[in-house]
């Protein structure tokens, strides 16, 4: 590795995150879909190597070719659509009151302390 991008590779931990996307965006001419930052500096330090280096062998990327003929086209899901509109709809049941709680005029009795409580549920709380 050259002393240049040696001493790039070394400032990449001191970088935030906005400041790695941007170099990555930069380094890769591709828009970056990580904010992790370890991930961000692994993938830069390989990236700027490769560049200075040369990169992978051309027999490297033959054999990586061919074991690819295997392997699924996708693992993991597309991005959505940043431009789709999504529209909420409305409840279509409204509940009174919350399901795990009594209905409303049930009076509630527990031994506490040595003392009876008693409480009355309501629509709009506790008595």
């Amino acid at each position: 590795m050259t002393p240049k991008v040696a001493a790039e590779v070394a400032r990449l931990p001191d970088m935030t995150v906005n400041e790695l996307v941007r170099r990555y965006e930069q380094v890769c001419g591709e828009e970056c879909r990580s904010r992790n930052k370890q991930y961000l500096i692994r993938r830069l330090a390989w990236r700027l190597q490769a560049n200075e280096e040369g990169g992978l062998r051309p027999e490297t990327i033959g054999k990586a070719l061919g074991l690819s003929v295997d392997a699924e086209a996708r693992v993991t899901a597309p991005r959505e659509n940043r431009n789709v509109q999504v529209v909420a709809t409305p409840p279509t049941a409204f509940v009174d009151w919350d399901p795990r709680l009594p209905p409303p005029g049930n009076m509630l009795e527990r031994q506490y302390k040595g003392q009876m409580i008693r409480v009355v549920v309501l629509h709009e709380g506790f008595e």
